[in-house]
C-alpha cells in the first residue's frame, strides 16, 4: 500500500482529525503501511489487516485499530500514551507504552517485545517478551492464551495480573512462561 522509497525522513502522519480506513475484500487480505506511521486521528480495519511494519506512535486522542479488521505492528519501534486498540497484533516488533493501553482482542506473536501498562481482552501471547514495570491484566470474563510450543517471557519486574482466565499450552503440547527480573504472575 505504502511504502519507503529508500530515503530517510519518510512518514506518513494522519493528524487530528483525520482518518485512515482499510476495507479489505476479504477478511484475509493484507496491506501494509512500509514507512514509520504517526496517527493521531483515526485508524480504522473495517475488513482484513492492516501491518505497520516500519515502526511509529499513537496519540492517546487518536483512535487506533477500530473497526472489525486487525492492526499489525508487524515491524520496528512503536509508541504511544493510553490509547485503545479494538484488535491488535505485535508481530517481531516493540511496542513500548506509557499510560494503560486498552486492547479488545490482542495478539503477540513471533519475538515481540510489549512495555507499558494494558488491559487486554481476548488475548493470544505466541514465543514473545512482556517487558519492563508496569501491569499488565486480563480483565474478569475475559481470557488469554500462551499459545501449544510457544514461550512467553516476562522480564524486568511487571506483573501480569489475571482476573479472567489464563490457559497455557494444551492437553497434547506444553507452553512455558519464564518469569525472570522480579516479574509476578497474580
Amino acid at each position: 500500500l505504502l511504502y519507503d522509497n529508500g530515503t530517510t525522513g519518510d512518514l506518513v502522519k494522519n493528524d487530528t482529525g483525520g482518518t485512515i480506513t482499510y476495507d479489505a475484500s476479504t477478511t484475509s487480505a493484507t496491506a501494509t503501511i512500509s514507512t514509520p506511521l504517526t496517527n493521531d486521528g483515526t485508524l480504522t480495519v473495517n475488513t482484513g489487516t492492516l501491518d505497520t511494519n516500519a515502526g511509529g506512535s499513537f496519540a492517546s486522542s487518536g483512535t487506533n485499530g477500530s473497526g472489525t479488521g486487525t492492526l499489525e505492528l508487524g515491524g520496528g519501534t512503536f509508541s504511544g500514551t493510553g490509547q485503545t486498540f479494538a484488535n491488535l497484533t505485535v508481530n517481531n516488533s516493540i511496542f513500548d507504552g506509557t499510560g494503560t493501553t486498552t486492547i479488545g482482542q490482542f495478539s503477540l506473536q513471533s519475538s515481540a517485545t510489549w512495555s507499558g501498562n494494558a488491559t487486554v481482552g481476548g488475548a493470544t501471547f505466541g514465543t514473545a517478551t512482556l517487558s519492563g514495570s508496569g501491569t499488565r491484566t486480563i480483565p474478569s470474563g475475559d481470557s488469554a492464551v500462551v499459545s501449544a510450543g510457544d514461550v512467553l517471557g516476562e522480564t524486568g519486574g511487571f506483573t501480569l495480573l489475571n482476573d479472567g482466565t489464563l490457559t497455557v499450552g494444551s492437553s497434547t503440547n506444553h507452553s512455558d512462561i519464564a518469569i525472570t527480573g522480579a516479574s509476578t504472575l497474580e
